[in-house]
């Protein structure tokens, strides 16, 4: 697995995925007009949330919409997504 770190500090990563699976995941992100890397992030951030601790899944989604809006405002967070 490949990593590099982009300017804005969203790590990017390659990983080699069967032809199959691909062509699955493409079909199904046609179904829900998304580009295939939207429907990759969400398929990670929904298995993400399933293995961790509602207390640790909470925590992440708080970051990463701080660091989205760059501020510390107050947010509401559905896990149940």
């Amino acid at each position: 697995m490949q990593k590099k770190t982009l300017e804005n500090k969203t790590p990017e990563i390659s990983i080699g995925i069967p032809p199959e699976t691909i062509e699955a995941l493409e079909k199904v992100a046609q179904r829900k007009d998304l580009p295939l890397k939207a429907l990759l992030k969400l398929y990670i951030g929904q298995g993400l949330r399933q293995d961790l601790s509602k207390e640790e899944a909470t925590e992440l989604a708080l970051k990463r919409m701080k660091s989205r809006k760059g501020s510390g405002e107050s947010v509401e967070i559905d896990l149940a997504a």
